[in-house]
C-alpha cells in the first residue's frame, strides 16, 4: 500500500458499437504508464440522444506512485495519452 495519494480521473467517451472494454484496456496497457494502477469500466449507456450504432462509456482510471506524490502536469499528460488511445479505437471524448 502506497503512502502517497492516488489520483482518479473519469473519461466519458462515445464509442462505436462493437468496441469492447478489453480492447480499451489493451490500448491503455500498451502505453506502459507505470503509475496507471487501475483501468475500470464505470458506466455504459445506449439510446437517448446518442447516434445509432454508438454508445456512451465512462472510463475510470487511477494513477498512483509508490515513491512520490504525482504532479498535476504528469496526470494531465497521461490523461491526454489515454484520450488519444481511445480515439484510435474510433471513440470521441464527450463534451
Amino acid at each position: 500500500v502506497s503512502k502517497y495519494p492516488a489520483v482518479e480521473r473519469d473519461f466519458s467517451f462515445v464509442l462505436p458499437e462493437g468496441v469492447e472494454f478489453e480492447s480499451i484496456r489493451g490500448k491503455l496497457a500498451a502505453l506502459r504508464i507505470a503509475e496507471l494502477t487501475a483501468i475500470l469500466p464505470a458506466e455504459t449507456f445506449r439510446g437517448g440522444s446518442l447516434a445509432a450504432g454508438t454508445f456512451s462509456f465512462l472510463l475510470r482510471v487511477r494513477f498512483q506512485s509508490a515513491e512520490r506524490t504525482l504532479r498535476d502536469d504528469e496526470v494531465a499528460a497521461w490523461s491526454q495519452q489515454i484520450v488519444k488511445s481511445v480515439e484510435s479505437l474510433g471513440g470521441a471524448l464527450r463534451q
